[in-house]
């Protein structure tokens, strides 16, 4: 009875830390779908018989991101966490104020994230979540789709996450379409791990449907 209580604890454990892993759902492109399933095959083949080390493989494997995903819109909105896309030069942090325990770190020109969202006919509008504590670190660039514009949060910044309503960005399709997310740091000076600004998603809410 001991050892049988022992592994339903075990087990219970993985379930949960899997179901923390992520906030925003992500759907891949069929080519990726096809490798990250024969990927966790191999893994569920290989694995050995303790449940804790096959849980913890496979949400090792979750998080690994190879490619800018594709976010799906669906519903009145979603957010598209920023650890969830694919980095260059970036950083991903544990930050427990972030909404999904983690934000990113853009620290030099050379930094920026990207993803896709596939969004149907209407009009949407995309919030950046950022904290920021100096005004120089504070301003980045979001390109979506063809344009590129600029975000910041209040100034002088809160200090804390905040949706930087002062510029919102606009994206307006006729018919269902994937447009590409780009967020690139715009300071002149490099960020430090003490001043610099995080991220942690970008929120996007339908506000017209197509009659």
């Amino acid at each position: 009875m001991i050892k049988t209580n022992v592994f339903h604890a075990i087990a219970f454990a993985a379930s949960v830390t899997l179901a923390l892993t992520g906030c925003a759902s992500t759907a891949k492109p069929p080519v990726s779908q096809a490798q990250d399933s024969a990927t966790e095959a191999s893994q569920a083949e290989n694995a050995g018989t303790d449940s804790g080390t096959e849980s913890q493989t496979v949400q090792e494997a979750e998080e690994t991101v190879t490619e800018p995903p594709v976010f799906v819109f669906s519903g009145g909105g979603i957010k598209c966490e920023l650890e969830k896309f694919f980095l260059t030069n970036g950083e991903i942090c544990e930050d427990e104020n972030a909404s999904g325990k983690k934000a990113v770190r853009l620290d030099s020109s050379s930094s920026y994230a990207s993803a896709f969202v596939t969004l149907q006919k209407g009009k949407y509008e995309l919030l950046l979540s950022e904290k920021a504590f100096h005004n120089k670190y504070a301003e980045f660039s979001l390109k979506a789709g063809e344009k590129t514009y600029k975000i910041y949060p209040s100034k002088p910044p809160l200090g804390f996450y905040e949706l930087c309503i002062r510029t919102p960005v606009y994206i307006e399709t006729e018919e269902t379409k994937s447009f590409e997310l780009t967020i690139s740091y715009l300071g002149s000076k490099a960020q430090d791990s003490a001043s610099g600004s995080l991220l942690d998603f970008i929120q996007i809410v339908r506000i017209k449907e197509e009659e």
